[in-house]
């Protein structure tokens, strides 16, 4: 569900985690929004939540990395709160192999080193006039340090030196 905040500024209010949404309506300062497959109805508002959950996309370092830390850009108004926990694994899909959801520790991820991690944002407000609003997540990593590669080029593999040799190679530090 998508209203027009502005006339060039949508804001995104709701996405049904299953279903294709069928009709809206409004009613009472509430919005109603059916879906089917599986058919439901959902309430949005007037009322504000005390609090809701953001989960990330998969994040990917390419290769096994040292997750670094969380940057947030928000606005917490007094009485509301963002909080962190990440989690990090292996393999592309979320499951068996990764580790548990962790808090983090001033921005710091404590989740093991992994391919892949995932952050979860905990938004709360003790305020019923007030909310956190998230404007941007940053994260950071180092991945893991490869070792060396050495070539040699000559003499060629296999031939048997038995006085002063010139050698050449060639050297890569990924």
């Amino acid at each position: 569900v998508i209203r027009a905040a502005g006339k060039l500024d949508p804001e995104l209010l709701f996405r049904p985690k299953s279903g294709l949404a069928t009709a809206i309506t409004e009613q009472g300062g509430a919005l109603y929004l059916a879906t089917s497959g599986p058919a439901t109805l959902w309430k949005l508002g007037p009322e504000r939540a005390v609090s809701g959950t953001v989960v990330s996309d998969v994040l990917d370092a390419g290769r096994a990395a040292k997750w670094g830390r969380v940057t947030i850009s928000a606005e917490t108004p007094e009485g509301t709160e963002v909080r962190v926990r990440t989690r990090s694994g292996d393999s592309p899909v979320p499951g068996e192999g990764w580790s548990a959801w962790i808090p983090t520790a001033s921005g710091a991820i404590a989740s093991p080193a992994g391919r892949y991690l995932q952050y979860r944002l905990t938004l709360t407000s003790g305020k019923p006039d007030a909310s956190p609003v998230v404007r941007q997540v940053s994260v950071s990593r180092r991945p893991q340090n490869r070792p060396p590669q050495l070539a040699i080029r000559s003499p060629e593999a296999g031939r048997r030196v038995s006085k002063q040799q010139s050698m050449k190679w060639q050297a890569e530090d990924p």
